[in-house]
């Protein structure tokens, strides 16, 4: 790789020089600044930003720590990250905590000594272990799903009661009584209490009640999914319908329906939660709770940057809002 004292030689300039025309700190005249760039050109030389940044001890990147690498509504959520972070001219490290608060405090730690500048969190830790956590931070920060007036840092959150009653009221106007929910209860997640409390309240208020056998661990994966739908598909009296709390569970959901030999939705209607972006060309194509993954994304992005910007700006909850998108998977209850 060519260094800034070749562009130097090359250019008969000093490195200050080519420095100056690099980052446009000092005016340099039109020949010199010329010969700089062809320099540049000719040897292929590509700027260091991390050098850069490090001298002026703003490293112009971000942490971006989720769950899991085979999270796919994250996956999406980074997408939109990344597309706010490029057009600003900023880089990100992606790290994964696989659900453990030991590691993700190591993770925190070794980003904030990486000089990265902003942290967007889906953290695991309780609210008290975050709200800590967020304490300590000497940088900005934003939560995603996670919201507390304890948290030194701005927050992003789904109306998830809003999501979860849609969806009730879609199955229950079907004809739906015995409505299975997929959850995920190993997860220290706001949003899947928030769900699954939702769920019983509605089932209360409708008159329906809640059986608990209608009630399985979904694990946030596809093999959970397939495993909590299968256990409720043998019951004595099985679900007309499933509520899955994310739409990995729904498609080991759907996959458990059809090795039941029942078909969907002629049989058991199936609704998941997340509206990943594949899901519309799925036969049958699953109904699910749209949150706008990628918006998601955008939405904490460019927050985190106007708080490296401006640190003083008060802390905020960006609320997002659900949207229920019916496609093939669920029909009316039979008889």
């Amino acid at each position: 790789m060519s260094t800034i004292r070749d562009v130097a030689r090359l250019a008969g300039v000093s490195s200050t020089t080519v420095s100056h025309v690099v980052n446009s700190t000092r005016k340099v005249n039109e020949e010199t600044a010329e010969r700089v760039h062809r320099a540049i050109k000719t040897l292929n030389f590509v700027p260091s930003s991390l050098a850069r940044g490090l001298r002026k001890k703003a490293t112009r990147t971000i942490g971006v720590v989720s769950d899991f690498a085979t999270n796919p509504f994250f996956g999406e959520v980074v997408g939109g990250i990344e597309e706010i972070c490029c057009g600003e001219d900023f880089g990100f490290f992606m790290s994964f905590t696989k659900v453990r608060f030991d590691l993700e405090l190591g993770i925190v730690e070794d980003l904030q000594r990486r000089g990265v500048e902003g942290l967007v969190l889906q953290a695991c830790s309780s609210d008290p272990q975050l709200a800590e956590t967020l304490a300590r931070l000497e940088i900005p920060a934003i939560v995603f799903q996670r919201s507390s007036p304890d948290f030194r840092a701005d927050s992003l959150c789904t109306d998830d009661a809003s999501g979860t009653r849609q969806v009730m009221d879609h199955l229950t106007l079907l004809g739906h009584e015995r409505i299975a929910l997929v959850s995920g209860h190993f997860w220290p997640s706001h949003a899947a209490r928030l769900r699954e409390s939702v769920y019983r309240s509605y089932l209360i208020e409708a008159g329906i009640g809640v059986d608990e056998d209608l009630i399985g661990n979904g694990l946030y994966s596809f093999q959970g999914g397939y495993r909590a739908a299968a256990a409720m598909l043998r019951l004595m009296k099985r679900p007309t319908a499933f509520f899955c709390i994310a739409d990995q569970v729904a498609l080991g959901c759907l996959a458990a329906v059809q090795d039941a030999g029942l078909t969907v939705p002629e049989d058991v209607s199936v609704v998941g939660y997340d509206n990943l972006e594949f899901l519309e060309y799925l036969h049958p194509s699953l109904t699910s709770v749209d949150h706008r993954a990628s918006e998601q994304g955008r939405l904490m992005a460019r927050r985190l940057l106007a708080r490296i910007q401006n640190p003083g700006l008060p802390f905020e909850t960006i609320p997002v809002a659900p949207r229920l998108i019916v496609r093939s998977t669920t029909a009316p209850r039979r008889g």
